[in-house]
């Protein structure tokens, strides 16, 4: 993926926002989404190399003991750290 810049009208970013919110992703993911359903584009899928690479990361922390949570409780927590305007 590339970083890229995007100027919205107000309105228009406060209503991504609140779909963001309400469907417990992050801005990104929904801007992502809406622009993927309207191009041919597809979306990027991650090399071998990365995701071995992500594996071993995973194999790495899961042995640092750290406290866990469920993947809803993580999303819930994320999303409403991201944006606290909502």
């Amino acid at each position: 993926m590339q970083r890229t810049q995007v100027y919205f009208p107000k309105e228009v970013l406060d209503e991504l926002r609140r779909e963001a919110y309400e469907n417990r992703k992050t801005l990104a993911a929904i801007i992502r989404e809406k622009v993927a359903k309207t191009t041919k584009a597809k979306p990027a899928k991650p090399s071998k190399s990365t995701i071995a690479k992500r594996l071993k990361l995973l194999d790495e922390i899961s042995k640092l003991n750290l406290p866990t949570t469920s993947p809803q409780r993580m999303k819930k927590i994320f999303s409403e750290a991201h944006d606290p305007r909502l």
